[in-house]
């Protein structure tokens, strides 16, 4: 028995390194080479429909309401392997923040034409237990539809800055 599996074994290793090789250039031909990173285009004021997007993002996934809309508005890159079945049971790949208790406001960060970044920063109404929240909401246009790229968290406690921060010197 030792024998046949001391003659065979060669045999068995170059055929299955003869797969690995031909699987490989089988993904390499079939899926071509990486395509490029595409070139930032010039800057652009906000599209007002990405904007609309990102509110309703912000009232339906992030608030965990009518899963359903906020599933449709996910780009596949948010969603990952997730069904829209999956995605109804609340467990998705985004934040929470009780919405319905405190002020959103959404602030530019960049606006290209086929993508945009956003800061969602949350305000809490008085009386509300939450802390003060800022996200950064990314957009992509896929098959002339804005949709939800990204959504993670700056500060989970910081405010928003207003006007100017006063830095201390090193004296």
């Amino acid at each position: 028995m030792r024998a046949a599996l001391d003659r065979w074994a060669p045999w068995f290793a170059a055929v299955v390194a003869l797969a690995v090789f031909g699987s490989w250039v089988a993904s390499v031909v079939v899926a071509g080479p990486e395509p490029a990173a595409p070139k930032p285009g010039p800057a652009v004021p906000l599209d007002p429909r990405a904007r609309a997007v990102a509110e309703e993002f912000v009232a339906t996934a992030v608030a965990r309401r009518e899963l359903d809309r906020a599933w449709r508005i996910s780009a596949p890159s948010l969603r990952g392997t997730l069904t829209p079945a999956q995605w109804r049971t609340g467990a998705i790949p985004v934040l929470p923040y009780p919405v319905a208790r405190a002020d959103a406001s959404y602030l530019a960060k960049a606006s290209l034409p086929g993508d945009a970044l956003l800061e969602v920063a949350f305000t809490p109404r008085d009386g509300a237990s939450a802390r003060p929240a800022r996200f950064l909401l990314g957009l992509r246009r896929l098959g002339g539809r804005w949709l939800v790229s990204s959504w993670s968290a700056v500060s989970p406690a910081a405010p928003a800055p207003r006007g100017r921060i006063p830095l201390r010197s090193r004296s």
